[in-house]
């Protein structure tokens, strides 16, 4: 429950934040529209990964306590208790790329925090891939700031989880991130979700092209 509180107070994160979570075909609706190179999912349930035609971008990762050079270009948005039952996570094929909060909430839960976050997926030439958080957690409302957070997280996508293998920088340290996120590709929208004792945390983070 402890992971779904920071969630729903935080993120995510999420991703957590959680990182650390919500539209879908079967939940809510998408975000917007993402920018150039920004594919499709697939929506058979099998974890994929792509570079999205996204260089390599070592040059986002920092030392602690920065962790990262990503800037937070997201809008602020508030909490939104989701009805009915949860969709099952989906998986599909994740793009390198920018990626902003345009949607959050939960399934079973009726508070929770708002959201400002953005993050980068790169893979380096050695092939780990990373997701790079720079954002704020809000109050119900988004209009204001609860949390802030910054985290460099090593990643493996597999089925139709992402897991944060290493957490190699955080601030606050250690970072609000779930040991692993479920996620759905849908069009341009990358959907993490956490369950907990029946309640499910939700962030949609919509692709909005490479990282600049």
């Amino acid at each position: 429950m402890t992971q779904v509180r920071h969630w729903l107070g935080l993120a995510t994160l999420t991703t957590a934040l959680v990182a650390i979570g919500c539209g879908s075909s079967g939940g809510g609706g998408t975000g917007g529209s993402g920018g150039g190179n920004t594919g499709t999912g697939g929506a058979g349930g099998a974890g994929g990964s792509g570079t999205g035609a996204c260089a390599a971008r070592p040059d986002l990762i920092a030392a602690s306590p920065t962790c990262d050079n990503v800037t937070n270009t997201a809008t602020a948005i508030g909490f939104t208790a989701l009805t009915g039952t949860a969709p099952t996570p989906a998986g599909g094929t994740v793009l390198d790329g920018l990626y902003q909060s345009t949607k959050t909430g939960a399934y079973g839960a009726t508070t929770g925090g708002g959201r400002r976050i953005t993050f980068v997926i790169t893979t380096l030439t050695d092939g780990t891939r990373h997701m790079l958080w720079n954002g704020e957690v809000l109050d119900a409302t988004g209009a204001s700031v609860t949390t802030s957070l910054k985290a460099d997280a090593t990643v493996t996508i597999a089925g139709t989880q992402i897991t944060n293998t290493t957490v190699n920088c955080g601030a606050p340290s250690p970072p609000p991130l779930p040991a692993a996120f479920d996620y759905t590709v849908s069009a341009s929208d990358l959907i993490l979700s956490l369950t907990t004792n029946g309640t499910t945390a939700a962030t949609t983070y919509t692709r909005r092209g490479c990282a600049p």
